[in-house]
């Protein structure tokens, strides 16, 4: 896995947090996606999209999704715990 690295894109559609088409090989991760505004050289604007993204390979894709997939069972696990103490119901 890569650092990551600030990067602007002249996408139409802002772009995926995780793009898994662009390559056969390696998976972009992206992060902090905005649109800004930048000033040409000849005083024209442009908009384009900005944000941080590091490469990984499919292995390490699959970890990130695993990890993150076990974060919200955990979250979600807490919710229902938090809820049945308050309802006083016992699972």
């Amino acid at each position: 896995m890569t650092d990551w690295k600030k990067v602007q894109g002249s996408q139409i559609e802002k772009p995926q947090e995780f793009d898994t088409t662009t390559s056969a090989v390696i998976v972009y991760q992206r992060r902090n996606i905005q649109r800004v505004k930048v000033t040409n050289p000849d005083g024209t604007t442009t908009e384009l999209w900005e944000y941080e993204e590091r490469e990984m390979t499919r292995e390490e894709y699959a970890i990130v999704v695993a990890e993150s997939q076990q974060e919200q069972i955990d979250q979600i696990r807490a919710d229902i715990d938090y809820i049945s103490a308050v309802a006083e119901i016992e699972l």
